[in-house]
């Protein structure tokens, strides 16, 4: 089969099934101030994005006469500079704003004051002053301006400090410019936007409205296969479309990447299409590995238990949350990651309560090679000692050596040898009738070490890196343990 890939890049007339969010994105935004817009990479944000800033053409308004007019503004945050400050910032979308009302209000003039606020140093008071003089510039029009931040992240790091959510707070909240209510912001990002619900930050996750993209039904998929690989008949494009959405799940940026791999017009067989998701995961692998590692710890503890069940439910999720001593009452940001990443559904259950189903076979056949072995032989890995999960998924998908693998592991397995060995004298204590150690302290021990012991050789439980920070735990607790009884003894 040809290798050859047709390459789609992000493009506001290439948006399918996404029609409801670009009716409401906007209007919740404005009642609200704000709006968070959760999407995992490759989701579809930016082509929505740019498909809500596209309705911006549409305006037909003039400064010299009445109207009003909301002007949806798309601003690529990754051009922003590493070393990127509030101040550059706010220049950016003072520029993008005045770029926008240049292209869509007729006679907006070229305003040379506002020269100012485009080189020097910006801070907020500055910048809601240059919101109002372009405001001014557009005469009779009454204008809102609709930011759409793609790529949020670049704002919630390090460099710019909580104050700087304080000042966006002040500014869609606040009195002066905000209390016009004559801008809303849309924050796209995945995880990061959590940071706006942190304690000691202003509260904007509490005020804004929140849009989360889930993966595409398997009606928008047809649409998609009709637009880039038309098949001979509608027959075998409804053929397609079922396999690929069982196959990506109706994941965006998936979808599109195994459409840009498939042949066109000739039809597709079962080889063809064996060879064509053999190609994706191969080619494709690095982005099966940054939704799992974009995953909270909270979302990986989980992973193991949809590994292994089609549906699990809000119950199990914090069962299991709580065995790997986090947070249950993280549960329901849990299903909320996995949806938005694309690969799990939320779904009512008959309780009354909600699930995650399992979607995006793509992705679990990359958890899945995560699994150790059936091999009650092979040592088990730990982070510091071991293959990372990545490099073991990829290592699988293309075929690597494990031998390499398997001698990494066994620097653990000598160190559980040895720790046998130290507590051994610890738990060589007398018995009680029931053949139980006397002493607590040793009684204690000896379950955290059956625990252990357990955990090693239980070969279909959690998957590698919530495995090795059950263990870490594990024998850091029973190390401390030992110290009781050697300092009692």
């Amino acid at each position: 089969m040809s290798t050859r890939t047709r390459s789609i890049t992000p493009d506001p007339t290439f948006c399918f099934g996404r029609n409801s969010q670009i009716e409401t994105i906007a209007s919740e935004a404005f009642a609200n101030g704000a709006l968070l817009l959760f999407g995992g990479r490759q989701s579809g944000k930016t082509t929505l994005l740019l498909r809500i800033a596209a309705d911006a053409s549409k305006l037909n308004v003039s400064v010299n006469a009445l109207g009003d007019a909301d002007i949806p503004i798309y601003v690529d945050l990754t051009v922003l500079p590493h070393d990127a400050s509030p101040s550059d910032f706010y220049r950016l979308l003072i520029q993008r704003a005045l770029g926008a009302c240049n292209q869509v209000i007729k006679d907006f003039p070229d305003w040379a004051e506002l020269d100012y606020f485009v080189s020097e140093t910006i801070d907020l008071d500055q910048f809601a002053e240059a919101l109002s003089e372009i405001c001014t510039a557009c005469g009779e029009v009454m204008v809102r301006f609709l930011f759409l931040l793609d790529e949020a992240e670049r704002v919630l790091r390090d460099r710019f400090p909580k104050a700087f959510q304080d000042n966006v707070f002040a500014l869609l909240y606040g009195r002066g410019f905000a209390a016009s209510r004559r801008i809303a912001i849309v924050f796209g990002g995945a995880q990061n936007l959590y940071k706006f619900y942190e304690e000691g930050t202003s509260p904007i996750g509490s005020r804004a409205a929140v849009c989360r993209l889930s993966n595409l039904d398997k009606s928008a998929v047809l649409e998609m296969i009709q637009a880039l690989v038309p098949q001979p008949t509608a027959e075998s494009s409804e053929w397609l479309a079922s396999l690929v959405h069982c196959y990506t799940g109706g994941h965006a940026g998936l979808t599109v990447r195994l459409l840009e791999i498939l042949p066109s017009g000739s039809g597709i067989d079962e080889q063809t299409w064996l060879e064509s998701i053999s190609t994706l995961r191969r080619r494709y692998a690095p982005l099966l590995r940054s939704w799992l590692l974009s995953l909270s710890t909270e979302a990986r503890s989980v992973l193991h238990l949809l590994s292994a069940h089609d549906k699990v439910g809000l119950r199990d999720i914090s069962r299991s949350l709580t065995e790997f001593h986090l947070s249950p009452w993280s549960a329901d940001r849990v299903l909320e990651e996995y949806e938005f990443t694309g690969i799990a559904r939320v779904v009512a259950s008959t309780d009354g309560t909600n699930s995650l189903m399992r979607v995006n076979d793509c992705f679990w056949a990359y958890i899945r090679a995560l699994q150790p072995e059936h091999d009650v032989t092979t040592p088990f890995p730990t982070p510091s000692s071991a293959l990372t999960l990545p490099e073991v998924a990829e290592s699988r998908f293309q075929g690597a050596d494990y031998g390499e693998r398997y001698r990494r592991y066994s620097a653990l397995r000598a160190e559980l040898e040895e720790f046998k060995a130290d507590i051994a004298p610890a738990t060589a204590v007398g018995t009680d009738k029931r053949g139980q150690p006397a002493n607590d302290a040793v009684r204690l021990l000896v379950d955290i070490c059956n625990d252990i012991w357990e955990l090693v050789g239980f070969v279909d439980g959690p998957v590698i890196d919530t495995r090795a920070m059950r263990l870490d735990s594990l024998i850091s607790s029973a190390r401390q343990q030992m110290l009781i009884i050697k300092n009692k003894g």
